[in-house]
């Protein structure tokens, strides 16, 4: 008996299917390419107001002691040239010894195309001899004179340890991007490459105190929370943009552009 063996035709279905898959690939990923690049675009949003014009009397009661300016090398590694960077005393402390009595307020604005890693104390500190210690994310309820808010912070322990040059301290810090708050930088990564988002925009707000001493973790974060309490709401009614303005005159923008097409 003898047997033909059939050869399966070239265009089998399996064939086909790659091949077509193939093809609406090559044709579709250019289009996607460029999509993608026009959402990861972001257009800038100034500040209402530069940071170093924040009114000192509406820190009260704080009182700013010292403007520190930073060198250029170090506005180099930041990437921005807005920002304070301010030692406040707390008018409410007479003692000179108390190490919450002077607290620093550092705070930083990035907007446009802004680095998708901000410079954060859990990296910088580090490379400049500090262990952290102790990294945790939490929630501050503040009682502000615009309302309450919660606000996520995240609090890192540094340490440095020498025979002559021993320290230990706390660092509360957080972000504000597009609109809302966040404690990490993973956060922020994501709220400002919101494909939806024409513009972009984050800031951060750091705080630390105590000079030759310095306050216990708790103590850290409970002092924090007063100084938050005060300075945010002055950095979001006078600084910071309004997010839903711009969200508004976007959508109002998209409107427009749609009607000119449906005429055109």
């Amino acid at each position: 008996m003898s047997t033909t063996k059939q050869r399966g035709g070239v265009l089998t279905t399996p064939f086909v299917v790659s091949a077509v898959l193939l093809i609406g690939t090559a044709v579709a990923l250019p289009m996607l390419t460029q999509w993608a690049n026009v959402a990861m675009r972001k257009e800038a949003i100034p500040l209402r107001r530069n940071l170093p014009q924040l009114a000192e009397a509406k820190l009260r009661p704080y009182e700013v002691a010292f403007e520190r300016d930073l060198e250029s090398s170090i506005l180099n590694e930041l990437g921005t040239t807005e920002y304070i960077d301010w030692l406040l005393l707390d008018s409410r402390i007479a003692s000179e010894s108390d190490p919450e009595r002077v607290g620093r307020l550092f705070v930083t604005y990035y907007t446009g195309n802004p680095d998708t890693v901000p410079h954060i104390p859990d990296v910088c500190l580090v490379g400049s001899g500090y262990t952290a210690t102790n990294k945790k994310n939490i929630t501050l309820d503040l009682d502000t004179r615009i309302g309450r808010m919660d606000v996520p912070v995240r609090v890192v322990d540094f340490e440095k340890s020498a025979v002559y040059n021993s320290e230990k301290f706390t660092v509360v810090y957080t972000f504000h991007a597009n609109g809302s708050f966040y404690a990490t930088r993973e956060g922020v990564r994501l709220a400002i490459n919101a494909p939806a988002d024409k513009h972009a925009y984050y800031s951060k707000v750091e705080i630390g105190f105590g000079r030759r001493s310095h306050p216990t973790r708790e103590e850290t974060i409970e002092a924090a929370k007063r100084l938050l309490t005060v300075a945010l709401p002055i950095l979001i009614e006078d600084h910071w943009p309004d997010w839903e303005a711009v969200k508004a005159a976007e959508q109002a923008e998209d409107a427009k552009a749609a009607d000119a097409s449906e005429d055109a």
